[in-house]
C-alpha cells in the first residue's frame, strides 16, 4: 500500500512537472526553443518590443516589389533584410556565408541595424547588444538556396531598446 502511494505521488509529481515545463515553453514562443530531441524551433511570425512593450507590426509581402523579407548572398556574406512600416528597415548583415548551416549563432559574428526608423535619427546597431542577439539556422540547402531560421536580438535606437524577433524564410537570392 505505501509502495503504491508512493508510485502513484511520484507520478503525480512528474505529470505536474511536465505540465509546467509544457505551459512555460508555449508562453515563451517568443523566443526560439531547443527541444529535449535538440532539435531548433524558431517561432513563427515577427514581434517587435520597444522598451520592454510590444507593438503592433505590418510586414507587407512583397514591399514595393521587393520580396520581404529578401534574403541575399553579397559579397561572400548572408544578409536578411525586412521592411516593417511602423518600425523601419531591420538588416542582418556581415554574416559569413561559410558558416551558413543549421545551428545557433552568437551576435559577435553578424550585425543588426535598423535604419528609417521613427525612433532615430541615425541607424540603431546591436553594438552594445552582441550577447542578446542571436541567428538560428534550421535549415539551409545550398544547391536549392533554401533557408529557414529566425533572428533576434536588441538595437540601441538613441536610448530606446528596440527588440525584434523574426522568423525568416525563402529562397536566397
Amino acid at each position: 500500500m505505501i509502495k503504491q502511494n508512493l508510485v502513484l505521488t511520484f507520478f503525480l509529481v512528474g505529470l505536474t512537472l511536465t505540465a509546467c515545463i509544457t505551459k512555460s515553453q508555449s508562453n515563451s514562443s517568443q523566443s526560439p526553443l531547443v527541444s529535449a530531441t535538440n532539435e531548433i524551433k524558431c517561432p513563427q511570425g515577427i514581434t517587435v518590443k520597444v522598451d520592454g512593450e510590444y507593438i503592433p507590426i505590418t510586414v507587407p509581402n512583397p514591399f514595393q516589389g521587393f520580396a520581404n523579407p529578401a534574403l541575399r548572398i553579397q559579397d561572400d556574406f548572408f544578409l536578411v533584410e525586412i521592411n516593417i512600416e511602423e518600425v523601419g528597415f531591420f538588416e542582418l548583415l556581415d554574416f559569413d556565408v561559410n558558416k551558413l548551416a543549421p545551428g545557433i549563432f552568437e551576435g559577435d559574428q553578424f550585425r543588426l541595424r535598423l535604419s528609417y526608423s521613427p525612433f532615430s535619427s541615425g541607424d540603431c546597431t546591436n553594438v552594445n547588444y552582441h550577447r542578446e542577439s542571436k541567428l538560428i539556422v534550421e535549415k539551409y540547402m545550398p544547391t536549392e538556396q533554401e533557408f529557414a531560421g529566425c533572428f533576434y536580438g536588441k538595437l540601441d535606437c538613441e536610448g530606446k531598446v528596440v527588440e525584434v524577433n523574426a522568423a525568416v524564410y525563402g529562397i536566397i537570392f
